[in-house]
């Protein structure tokens, strides 16, 4: 993104993934995948909640941050837009 200068569309997608799932992402990266098509299968048909968030700039994103901490940054922007989920 840096490199690129792009804007940044935060989208939230409401639920969570089963507790296998949770706990096997720390273990295995490659085991989290694999069951990342099981987690996707098991949603299919059903409904969720999404809520796209604004356009934020380039240069609207905080300046010279290191990678990670703009990572931090962008969930933080994303997982701000579950309060717009109701119920």
């Amino acid at each position: 993104m840096k490199k690129t200068e792009a804007p940044v569309l935060p989208v939230f997608f409401g639920g969570q993934n089963s507790q296998l799932f949770q706990k096997v992402s720390h273990v295995s990266y490659a085991a989290r995948w694999a069951l990342l098509f099981h987690e996707v299968n098991r949603r299919r048909g059903s409904d969720f909640d999404m809520v796209i968030g604004e356009v934020t700039p380039f240069e609207a994103l905080p300046y010279g941050l290191p990678p990670k901490e703009l990572a931090m940054h962008l969930r933080h922007l994303t997982h701000n837009l579950s309060r717009h989920i109701k119920g």
